[in-house]
């Protein structure tokens, strides 16, 4: 007669949360991996920057609290050092990477941890909308200190040491771009257009 085991376990492994947990013990950032608690603080912040962008007239794409994540902890070819967290303590920069991935998946794009290295043209088109609202965001709260920062460094953005030489053909796109955002930003942000160019 065969024995019963006395107990049984069941837990399910979500293979691509061990594969981030281990990818970032190797490089470091214990703190980034996809728990439930996390995911329900992104969903969270990701719902309050969708009403934020309603007010605005913007529509946003469906995002999942994992492309968003994804998106957020992937490869990038430039310096950028914003993190998740960062991201998810700052309402406009929650306004802005919602605007840049529901942009990408508005062109029918991908999210994962490998967009912005696959896409990376698409995803510079994206971000000068997604800073578009982001500003338009901060001038609707009066915060023109915000404003200034963000111009000035979207200025740094187009002398960028990391940007990749095949991409430098976006530098002149970008620099028209940022001119224009701060044409129309300058006023607030007490910033002298001529200094702009």
């Amino acid at each position: 007669m065969a024995r019963m085991p006395l107990y049984r376990v069941d837990f399910q492994v979500d293979v691509s949360t061990i594969f981030d947990h281990l990818v970032n013990i190797l490089v470091g950032r214990r703190d980034l991996v996809l728990t439930p608690k996390l995911e329900d603080k992104i969903s969270i912040r990701m719902e309050e920057a969708a009403g934020i962008l309603k007010e605005l007239g913007y529509q946003v794409e469906h995002v999942s609290p994992r492309e968003f994540y994804d998106y957020m902890t992937g490869e990038t070819p430039t310096g950028n050092v914003t993190t998740l967290e960062d991201v998810l303590g700052d309402e406009f920069l929650m306004v802005h990477e919602l605007v840049e991935i529901s942009e990408l998946k508005k062109r029918g794009i991908p999210i994962d941890k490998r967009t912005v290295m696959r896409f990376y043209p698409k995803v510079y088109e994206a971000h000068f909308v997604a800073i578009d609202y982001e500003l338009s965001h901060a001038l609707s709260r009066g915060k023109y200190g915000w404003i200034e920062r963000r111009l000035a460094q979207a200025k740094e953005q187009l002398d960028d040491p990391h940007l990749p030489e095949e991409f430098s053909y976006l530098k002149q796109e970008a620099g028209l771009r940022w001119r224009s955002l701060a044409k129309k930003f300058a006023k607030y942000a007490r910033l002298e257009f001529n200094s702009l160019r």
